[in-house]
């Protein structure tokens, strides 16, 4: 019987790899609102959607490019080019420059992601894989606080992004030293997207609000901060308390989902994260994090463990697993362009303004829809929203 210990210690240098990734996703991600907060709003949110729909053209192009070269040749690959657009940021601080390059960041990252979930998914059985990506969720929100705490060290932008490039290539030495074997890349499902409305529109709604707001935290925390009047260092540490707000509610999601159901979790963490919005508007940012954190963090979570509750076929799951990480990454686009332009109406209470929008519009529609019984329920599987590969099946 394979273990899940055995199965992680072998895949150490993955872990390592995809690890030092991941803090400097980690510090690019939240140090772009910090540097283009002086250039504006509108120039801010652009240029971090840009991010998210590099994002989406992996999903099409680069499991081709995988498919060609193997694992750890499209790894080196996309971990040299990812250095690389890191360090051309420091050339020209011209915004339209950035916006192609921040096109590019997002191709990169996330094609590293989908060779490290593709060479995870290959390895563990199905006994295990919920342990093993339990451990990469541990080290997802481990190494992204990281890297956010560096952002909040008051470097240079300069260093900024050659420490985030350095960490990128320390994430190459330890697959380059692996004898591990590497699987082959497993057949891409279709890019039919079904009509998930009509089989899980509850699910679709809470994945394109789990966009917004979670990829609006990570993306727009740090403007928000600084529009309230916080440091560089306040931002860093609202962002790790917000991401420890989430890990903590990630313990209790599941047992309280599969006891009550998914549709009253929604429920119950939407108004968590309302209360966190009260908590922020009245000033207290770092508690506010937490519960705001406590309650979004989980959202595209339930979305997959309902529309697999609902959805009957099990030929079906994984197109319609898809189908909402699309809807995912199209609300992670449309969040920072939205937050920005909240934030240049209402000034620092836009974020807080933007999150309570959405997430009454999300518990309105989720009063209306029908509750599934126990028995019809599968097993909750945690996800943090990252991941390319990993859906519930």
């Amino acid at each position: 019987m394979q273990k899940s210990r055995a199965v992680i210690v072998a895949l150490g240098a993955l872990f390592l790899g995809i690890g030092a990734v991941f803090v400097a996703d980690g510090l690019l991600v939240s140090a772009a609102a910090v540097i283009l907060k002086s250039r504006g709003d509108f120039a801010l949110g652009v240029i971090t959607a840009l991010f998210f729909t590099g994002a989406i053209s992996c999903m099409l192009f680069a499991p081709r490019i995988i498919a060609t070269l193997g694992f750890v040749r499209s790894y080196s690959l996309f971990s040299a080019l990812f250095a690389l657009v890191c360090l051309a940021h420091t050339l020209s601080s011209n915004l339209v420059l950035w916006g192609i390059l921040r096109f590019f960041v997002g191709f990169c990252y996330y094609s590293l992601v989908l060779i490290a979930e593709s060479w995870l998914n290959a390895r563990a059985k199905e006994s295990i894989r919920s342990r093993v990506l339990s451990f990469y969720e541990i080290v997802f929100y481990v190494c992204f606080g990281i890297g956010t705490v560096i952002m909040g060290l008051n470097f240079s932008i300069d260093a900024l992004f050659l420490i985030a490039a350095s960490f990128i290539i320390l994430g190459q030495i330890p697959l380059a030293l692996t004898s591990t074997r590497t699987p082959k890349l497993a057949s891409q499902p279709t890019r039919r997207l079904p009509d998930v409305f009509s089989l899980a529109p509850l699910a679709l709604a809470t994945s394109v609000v789990a966009g917004l707001l979670m990829n609006g935290f990570f993306t727009m925390a740090a403007a928000f901060v600084l529009s309230v009047g916080g440091s560089v260092a306040d931002a860093s540490l609202f962002i790790v308390c917000g991401m420890c707000g989430g890990a903590f509610a990630h313990t209790i999601c599941g047992s309280f989902s599969d006891k009550f159901g998914r549709k009253y979790a929604i429920i119950l963490f939407g108004l968590v994260a309302l209360a966190g919005c009260v908590v922020l508007f009245f000033g207290a940012l770092f508690a506010g994090a937490v519960v705001l954190g406590f309650g979004i963090f989980v959202m595209y979570s339930l979305a997959l463990a309902r529309a697999n509750d609902v959805v009957g076929d099990p030929s079906k799951c994984v197109e319609v697993g898809r189908t909402l990480l699309f809807a995912y990454l199209i609300g992670s686009i449309a969040s920072p362009l939205l937050i920005s332009g909240f934030l240049h109406v209402f000034g620092g209470n836009g974020y807080v303004f933007f999150n309570v929008l959405f997430l009454v519009c999300l518990l309105i529609f989720a009063l209306f829809q029908k509750f599934v019984p126990k028995h019809l329920r599968r097993e909750f599987r945690r996800h943090g929203g990252k991941s390319l590969v990993y859906t519930e099946n």
